[in-house]
């Protein structure tokens, strides 16, 4: 199975701007980062409801717990304090018809309050990468970045990443950090001759 390429904070920021005045661009660019953020399957985040990531005061939650997972691996997926303005505005945005807290959070434009689905959601993000120059990049870049930005640049340990990843085994979360270009490329840059 070929290995996503992961993002760079410089692609991140890319893809952010590619995000910029698209026709839902709130919640489209508040789904990439959710991806960013907590390392979900692009299908995961189309699950959860308002009130799994805000509580009735508006206020939002640390962390809920999923159950609708590949391999049906329930766990808890947190909501880091980074990922609270990407939530804020796409939140005020949001048509306030589709407000309820058992909405579904990541809403389709036509079905007027049911979650947008896992095609549409998919085509989004690789759209987004193709606008931002990065036609290799799949949703599961986020994934891959999550895990390699926690492990490279903040040193948690392997078995916690595989843990939010809710993978089966810890050998499937060290095929994450096989062949990182950044790393790579970070490795070749180092030489002088």
């Amino acid at each position: 199975m070929p290995v996503a390429p992961e993002l760079s904070k410089k692609d991140i920021k890319r893809v952010n701007n590619a995000l910029t005045n698209t026709r839902n661009e709130h919640r489209d660019r508040c789904y990439f980062f959710m991806l960013l953020y907590s390392g979900m399957r692009v299908s995961e985040p189309l699950g959860l409801s308002i009130a799994d990531v805000q509580n009735d005061d508006g206020t939002y939650k640390e962390y809920t717990t999923i159950t609708k997972t590949k391999g049906l691996k329930a766990g808890r997926v947190y909501f880091p304090d980074s990922l609270h303005p990407y939530l804020d505005a796409y939140l005020k945005d949001r048509p306030s018809r589709f407000r309820s807290n058992q909405e579904h959070l990541f809403v389709s434009q036509r079905s007027k309050g049911k979650a947008m689905s896992v095609v549409n959601a998919t085509r989004l993000i690789k759209q987004a990468f193709i606008n931002a120059g990065l036609p290799m990049h799949s949703s599961h870049s986020c994934r891959r970045t999550f895990a390699c930005l926690l492990r490279r640049e903040h040193g948690i340990d392997l078995s916690v990443i595989s843990s939010l990843l809710r993978h089966e085994s810890i050998k499937t979360s060290q095929l994450y950090f096989a062949a990182s270009t950044i790393e790579a490329n970070e490795a070749v840059s180092k030489l002088k001759f």
